[in-house]
């Protein structure tokens, strides 16, 4: 018997047909859309359910009675229930998949998400990468599209109630200031002595307890900065492809293409022709 061949998806359609009519997909219990931001309201007002926004190209400024944010591409945006808010676009062009989650969604789950309570902006991790994988599979039209984002949907919740999971033990101050040091220079390349000795610890110490607190090697974090910077760079500007991944420190063009596509499900390429619209 042959084997079978999965071939891959074609390229992703041009989104700018999203001007005259936003894409919207029906599933049990979610109802996501995407479309040209021009619809996005400046004035206070709130949701009975919980509700998503991923940004995906140009910019938006978030208000509430106590803050102002400005969110760039690929930043989330959760709107917990009754959270009384406004949104307004920056900037010329502006793309945004959208989801609302309904209570006979949230009753299948075995155990009642705490992220859809508090409203929170996520600008990088898991948490933007399926709403980047959610964004691809809303262009599909297969039979098994439905499951797919249904499933994309149940793993994006179960990532933002992970984002959210209070720690065992509060880290201590300097490994919060080695984070915000990464978070700073993750451009510099620096080493784990470098940043040590910047820190004032031991580096196996330093390595041991930045895992334990935050669930990954500070090589791994700083290599998911520097995808998520070049993502963004991918939607903003117009660099070359290799210009970006040199920058963000990977060592070509094909490394960054095989990084992307591990963790978002598209190559560079794709990903900047799906948000453009023009």
């Amino acid at each position: 018997m042959p084997p079978v061949v999965v071939r891959a998806s074609k390229m992703l359609p041009e989104p700018k047909s999203l001007r005259q009519e936003p894409l919207t997909r029906k599933l049990p219990g979610v109802s996501a859309v995407v479309h040209a931001g021009s619809d996005l309201k400046p004035l206070m007002h709130s949701h009975d359910n919980p509700l998503i926004s991923l940004l995906l190209q140009g910019t938006m400024r978030e208000r509430d009675q106590r803050r102002t944010v400005d969110c760039g591409p690929f930043s989330l945006n959760l709107q917990s229930p009754g959270y009384v808010h406004s949104h307004e676009i920056t900037s010329k062009e502006a793309m945004s998949l959208c989801a609302m989650f309904m209570p006979d969604f949230l009753k299948r789950l075995s155990i009642p998400p705490t992220a859809l309570e508090m409203p929170t902006i996520y600008e990088s991790g898991p948490v933007i990468e399926v709403g980047l994988r959610i964004y691809r599979e809303m262009w599909a039209s297969d039979e098994a599209s439905d499951l797919v984002l249904e499933g994309l949907f149940l793993q994006l919740v179960g990532e933002m109630d992970r984002a959210d999971m209070p720690r065992d033990l509060l880290p201590p101050p300097w490994l919060e200031e080695a984070k915000d040091l990464l978070n700073d220079r993750y451009l510099d390349g620096l080493s784990l002595v470098q940043i040590a000795d910047e820190i004032g610890v031991h580096p196996s110490h330093l390595s041991r307890t930045f895992r334990r607190h935050f669930g990954q090697t500070l090589g791994e974090y700083v290599r998911s900065l520097r995808i998520d910077h070049a993502i963004r760079q991918l939607a903003s500007t117009d660099c070359p492809i290799s210009q970006i991944a040199a920058t963000a420190g990977f060592s070509d063009h094909a490394h960054f293409s095989r990084e992307c596509k591990k963790r978002l499900g598209m190559t560079p390429v794709e990903l900047r022709r799906s948000v453009r619209m023009r």
